[in-house]
C-alpha cells in the first residue's frame, strides 16, 4: 500500500511532482515560477504590523480548521513546519498576508501562519463600511461603462493571477478607484468591451472594471452528495463507482486549490471481482492559469504502483466551455492502453468527475487489473 505522503501525480508538461496533502504542487512548468512570487508579495506588502518578522496586515476574529493544517514559520508553503493545527481547533487571527494567508495565535501565544482556504471565519468583526461608491447604473439599475451604456451580463468568482488596478471606466486611461492583488478573489458583476473589461466586486465593494487578462474564472469543486456511476471496459468488464468529497487543500507555492475526493471502486473483469481505493482532485483554477479554460482532473489508484513513491494517475482535462471532459495521459505507460483518447459529456463538474470516472477503467490495461488482483483476497 502507497502511502499519501509518497504519492506522485503528473502533468502534461513537466511529468512528475510530489503531491502531499499539506504541501502541494502544481502539474505545469508554468507554475514554477509562483513561489517566488508569493514570497515576493509578502515582503512587498504595505503594512504597519510585523507578525513573527513579517509585515502584515492587521486583522482580527477567530477562525475554526476545517482540516489538519500546518502551521508555517512564514506565508509560504516551503517555510519551516512549526507544528499541526488539528480540524476544529480555534485560533485567533493577528494578520493578514497577500496570497491567501492567515498570521494566527492561540492563548496568548503566536502559532505561525496558515493558508486561508483552510480556516473558516466564526467571529470576525463587520467590514467596514465600503470606501468606494458603487459603480454608476442607468435607470433600470445595469452598471454602466463607456459613455453611459450599460455593460453586458457576467457573473462568476474570478482569481487575481497579476497585480491590477479597478478603474472607474474600462479603459486603462480611466481614473483608478482601488488595486487588485496576486491571489485576490472577486466576483465579476458585468462585462464591457467584448469581454476584454471585467467590472468586479470584492467584499461587497464595487471596485471597477478590470482587465480582463489579469483573472481566470474559479470553479467550485464541492460536492455536497456523493456521485455515482457504472463504467463498462469491453465486453464484459464493468465497474461501479461513488466519489465523496473530501477537503480543499492549497497547492503548494501557488495562489488557488484544489477540491479532493475518495472513491471506492467496485469492478468485475474477466471474472473477478475487485474492491480498492482511489482517490480524485480537481484544480479549482485553470492549467497554468491559462484563459484557455482547462481544469485538471487527475484519478489516482494508491494500490498500483511502479515503485514506492510513483503510483498510478490518470489525468483528464475539464473544458466546461466546450462541455466535455477529455483524457490527457496516463502517468505510467506500461498501464496504459493504446491508443490513449476518449472524452465524454460534461456541463457541470459532477458531471466531470463522473465523466473522468467513467473513463478512467477504459484506459488501464491487464497489469493493472493483476495488480489490483494481488490486492483482493
Amino acid at each position: 500500500m502507497v502511502t499519501s505522503a509518497c504519492r506522485k501525480w503528473f502533468g502534461r508538461v513537466t511529468g512528475r511532482t510530489t503531491r502531499e496533502p499539506a504541501r502541494r504542487r502544481w502539474l505545469g512548468a508554468a507554475w514554477g515560477v509562483a513561489l517566488a512570487a508569493v514570497l515576493g508579495i509578502a515582503e512587498a506588502t504595505a503594512a504597519d504590523l510585523k507578525f513573527m518578522g513579517v509585515s502584515v496586515e492587521p486583522a482580527q476574529g477567530t477562525y475554526e480548521a476545517i482540516t489538519d493544517s500546518n502551521i508555517r514559520a512564514a506565508p509560504a508553503n516551503d517555510a519551516k513546519r512549526l507544528g499541526n493545527l488539528p480540524k476544529g481547533t480555534r485560533v485567533e487571527a493577528v494578520g493578514k498576508v497577500k496570497g491567501g494567508w492567515i498570521a494566527v495565535r492561540r492563548g496568548g501565544d503566536d502559532l505561525g501562519f496558515v493558508f486561508e482556504s483552510l480556516l473558516k471565519a466564526v467571529n470576525v468583526p463587520a467590514r467596514q463600511a465600503p470606501t468606494v461608491p458603487p459603480l454608476p447604473r442607468d435607470p433600470r439599475g445595469r452598471v454602466v461603462g463607456a459613455e453611459g451604456k450599460p455593460i453586458a451580463p457576467a457573473s462568476g468568482t474570478y482569481l487575481v493571477i497579476a497585480e491590477a488596478s479597478a478603474r472607474a471606466q474600462p479603459s486603462a486611461r480611466a481614473a483608478k478607484r482601488g488595486d487588485l492583488d496576486r491571489g485576490d478573489v472577486v466576483e465579476v458583476i458585468g462585462s464591457a468591451e467584448n469581454g476584454s473589461w471585467l467590472a468586479v466586486r470584492k467584499e461587497g465593494q464595487e471596485l471597477g472594471f478590470a482587465a480582463a487578462e489579469s483573472l481566470v474564472p474559479l470553479i467550485d469543486g464541492t460536492l455536497t452528495t456523493p456521485v455515482n456511476g457504472t463504467t463498462k471496459m469491453g465486453k464484459t468488464g464493468n465497474c461501479r463507482f461513488t466519489i465523496q468529497f473530501s477537503a480543499k487543500n492549497p497547492v503548494e507555492g501557488e495562489i488557488f486549490q484544489t477540491s479532493d475526493y475518495d472513491v471506492d471502486w467496485r469492478c468485475e473483469v474477466e471474472g473477478r471481482n475487485l474492491k480498492f481505493p482511489g482517490v480524485m482532485f480537481i484544480t479549482e483554477a485553470p492549467f497554468q492559469l491559462s484563459s484557455d479554460q482547462a481544469y485538471q482532473i487527475s484519478v489516482d489508484l494508491p494500490n498500483v504502483a511502479q515503485d514506492l513513491d510513483q503510483v498510478l494517475s490518470t489525468v483528464f482535462l475539464y473544458r466546461p466551455l466546450q462541455k466535455k471532459v477529455i483524457v490527457d495521459s496516463v502517468s505510467i505507460k506500461e498501464f496504459a492502453v493504446q491508443p490513449l483518447a476518449g472524452e465524454a459529456p460534461a456541463t457541470s463538474v459532477r458531471e466531470a468527475l463522473a465523466g473522468a470516472a467513467t473513463l478512467a477503467p477504459r484506459l488501464w490495461n491487464a497489469a493493472v487489473w493483476n495488480a489490483l488482483g494481488e490486492t483482493n483476497p
